[in-house]
């Protein structure tokens, strides 16, 4: 397979999240393609992409979720204008708005290939539709001993933060360290919303009680906010209704030896991890990940683990698991040499793997893996 044109599809305003969680891979693609020879198209499923990408912005934005009352009503405003401008453009046979994350690879031989990319926290296939339309569909959240078709495919979680802000995670790998460990979270997770949240508060406690130089954080956003705050207050740990600014985050991942990072909702690899390897982080998981990657991450090698896993079933890990917390982290903070070692692989790995222009590669090398059987 030599020249390849893609065409790949764009929805503005109405798939905004799956938009954003894909524009990794697009770029990663798109940067593939301009190195090696071809073409790479996004193609907008609306008029005017440019306002309806500020609109949904301004749809999605942080303020506009604390003006209370009036929020449905600026919503909804948003959203009539939104229809307005962005009237649906004709792209093409079984091309619609559910065509976000589709792309259609097509060689010089005028072979075609069609290919999905899930990026969804769940390990479940998001789209049955994509599923049966594609003929390769990768999966971010591809869990180990799921049952999945033979045409799903692992692919790496990468944070689309990344794109605008490789440079600055990359110069956190040199920074001073002033903290042993930092764990800044939101106090949130489970199917819906509140289950994991006592995980939360008991991973925070349990880390309170190491001696040691850290940053602990909870960002409440999610069941009776003021119970958790009069509880983590009492234990002296430090709570906001706010996130951390962007800036003042970078700061403390950068500055502190051990990153302690829980997995997502679903026990998936979340997408801040691939900022962690970037940076050259130490991360310490909450539990082991179920994710699987095209290229494997190990514990020992690219993270340590609390051993705090729920069981099957459950939201909430045992109290002797937590119980046993500080002591972990008290010996692995003696051990400078792994966590060096780890910050050493990691940054090899993200610049050999995670980087935008290795993963497009990657997409691109099982889509040659296809044609070159076909």
């Amino acid at each position: 397979m030599t020249a390849i044109h893609i065409k790949t599809f764009l929805s503005p305003y109405a798939d905004s999240r799956t938009g954003v969680d894909t524009a990794y891979y697009r770029e990663g693609i798109r940067r593939h393609i301009n190195r090696t020879g071809g073409a790479f198209e996004e193609i907008s499923l609306a008029k005017h992409p440019q306002t309806l990408r500020v609109l949904r912005r301004l749809r999605d934005s942080y303020r506009l979720g604390k003006i209370g009352k009036l929020r449905p009503v600026i919503v909804g405003a948003v959203d009539t204008l939104a229809r307005l401008i962005g009237r649906p453009v004709a792209a093409g046979s079984g091309v619609s708005l559910d065509s976000v994350g589709r792309f259609i690879f097509k060689t010089d031989d005028g072979s075609e290939w069609r290919i999905y990319i899930d990026s969804h926290d769940a390990g479940d296939i998001h789209s049955p539709d994509a599923l049966e339309w594609s003929d390769l569909y990768f999966k971010t959240s591809y869990l180990s001993g799921r049952d999945y078709p033979s045409k799903v495919a692992p692919l790496c979680q990468c944070s689309f933060q990344l794109l605008s802000k490789l440079d600055l995670f990359r110069s956190l790998r040199t920074m001073p360290k002033k903290y042993d460990l930092c764990f800044t979270t939101r106090v949130w997770g489970g199917r819906n919303d509140v289950e994991g949240i006592e995980h939360n508060l008991r991973l925070l406690e349990a880390l309170s009680r190491v001696e040691c130089r850290k940053y602990l954080r909870a960002y409440l956003i999610a069941g009776d906010r003021d119970v958790y705050a009069q509880r983590l207050e009492k234990q002296g740990i430090p709570w906001s209704f706010d996130p951390l600014p962007l800036s003042e985050h970078v700061d403390v991942l950068g500055s502190s030896r051990l990153n302690v990072h829980r997995l997502g909702m679903h026990n998936s690899i979340t997408w801040r991890m691939s900022e962690l390897l970037c940076m050259g982080a130490c991360p310490v998981l909450d539990q082991t990940p179920h994710t699987v990657w095209p290229e494997p991450i190990r514990d020992g090698a690219n993270y340590l683990t609390l051993d705090a896993g729920p069981s099957a079933g459950r939201w909430v890990a045992s109290d002797k698991q937590y119980d046993a917390i500080p002591e972990r982290i008290e010996k692995m903070l003696k051990d400078v040499e792994i966590i060096e070692r780890i910050a050493r692989t990691n940054r090899l790995y993200f610049d050999q793997y995670l980087d935008p222009e290795a993963v497009g590669c990657e997409i691109c090398r099982r889509v040659t893996g296809l044609a070159s059987k076909g």
